[in-house]
């Protein structure tokens, strides 16, 4: 399973514990070993730890919170909507929409994972009026006209 951890303002903290997966860690009781018999050492260097990207940071935290909450309540889903196609993750994509958002923009993923859901929102709103107002819930909030 994938995790995918998001850093953001305030403003969009629900979003953040929607997006963060809590995995139960079993505690171990600890005994000390016996002491090992030395190791050699190696001279080989280990490799680096690839560095994780940083989280995306939102431009839009604001606006993007309450698509979030108007659309899909938090929920991370994949429902019918009023046009008989489905509509998935917590902004309610729908696969056409996705796809022709994604060769615009260049960003790649899936609307399944809200970090990805978020990053293309970001982008929408950063287009005007006509990219926001493709969620019926823009005009819900007021958003857009």
């Amino acid at each position: 399973m994938k995790r995918h951890i998001l850093r953001a303002t305030a403003g969009i903290a629900f979003a953040i514990s929607l997006m963060t997966v809590h995995t139960p860690v079993a505690l171990e009781k600890t005994v000390d070993p016996a002491p090992a018999a030395p190791v050699a050492s190696s001279t080989a260097a280990l490799p680096a730890a690839p560095e994780s990207p940083a989280p995306y940071k939102p431009r839009n935290p604001k606006t993007i919170a309450a698509l979030i909450r108007c659309e899909s309540r938090g929920k991370n889903v994949k429902i019918i909507d009023t046009n008989g196609k489905y509509s998935y993750g917590i902004l309610q994509y729908q696969k056409a929409t996705w796809n022709q958002w994604s060769r615009e923009s260049g960003i790649e993923g899936d609307p399944m994972v809200p970090e990805d859901a978020i990053r293309m929102a970001d982008w929408a709103i950063d287009q005007g009026d006509a990219y926001l107002g493709q969620w019926s819930c823009a005009h819900i909030l007021g958003l857009v006209d």
